[in-house]
């Protein structure tokens, strides 16, 4: 089997008993492998884009390269021959009208300004939400051999090959002295976030520290409406967590 399949197969193991009727065995399948195809882009690209080819969006800071675009398409196609009528809204190119059915949402490359640079915690975010409720997520760090699985009622997990799974639960942490904090910043001068989000140990949140920030205790979310409902529905609701190890 391919790493795709192999990786697909353990998060159906662990998430057995997602509470959503949506996550089915076809739409992990999916996605992970979608992720993973992602992924592999990511690594044929990565340092492979010469600055004349790196765009630019909202900001100078804002940044968009062909492994974004090539790697939206890859997830989108896949998703789209599940069939399943869901709607998708993803960074770069393919925004469906909203729904409150199920939704896709997909950052394809989060952590844009860590890949140009050749720094790599950079991911594939990608949750399905039930109108506004998360159900569903999978963040895929290629470069890390890290993947993150989450479905309500199954509890988050990390899969790396070769390892057992790990299911992933918060630290025994209760004072702010005791937790170490993580932040991206914003792409504007100006638009730094007026609330700050308590996550769990398993959180990718922020585009600039997605992947490395799995092991972090609290973060402030910046990145676009489409990244952080991606990256951060798959590790943040207390209804998808259930006890396990702490890191």
């Amino acid at each position: 089997m391919s790493h795709g399949d192999d990786l697909a197969e353990a998060a159906l193991e662990c998430l057995r008993g997602a509470g959503d009727g949506a996550v089915t065995a076809s739409t992990i399948r999916a996605a992970v492998g979608a992720v993973v195809s992602a992924g592999e882009l990511h690594l044929e690209l990565l340092g492979q884009i010469p600055a004349s080819e790196v765009g630019r969006k909202s900001s100078r800071r804002d940044l968009v390269t062909a492994a974004d675009v090539g790697a939206e398409r890859r997830v989108v196609e896949q998703l789209r021959a599940l069939g399943d009528g869901a709607a998708i809204e993803a960074e770069e190119e393919t925004s469906d009208a909203a729904s409150d059915g199920l939704r896709w949402f997909l950052d394809p490359l989060d952590g844009t300004v860590n890949f140009v640079h050749g720094i790599p915690n950079f991911c594939v975010s990608l949750a399905l939400y039930r109108g506004s409720e998360p159900v569903f997520g999978v963040v895929h760090a290629p470069r890390l051999g890290e993947t993150f699985v989450a479905a309500s009622g199954a509890g988050s997990w990390l899969l790396e090959p070769g390892r057992a799974a790990q299911q992933l639960a918060t630290s025994g942490a209760s004072e702010l002295s005791e937790a170490i904090l993580a932040t991206g910043f914003p792409y504007r001068r100006g638009s730094w976030p007026t609330r700050t989000s308590r996550t769990s140990d398993a959180s990718s949140t922020t585009s600039a520290a997605c992947a490395d920030s799995a092991r972090r205790r609290w973060t402030w979310p910046t990145s676009p409406p489409a990244a952080s409902m991606a990256s951060g529905s798959c590790t943040c609701r207390p209804s998808m967590w259930r006890r396990g190890p702490c890191w």
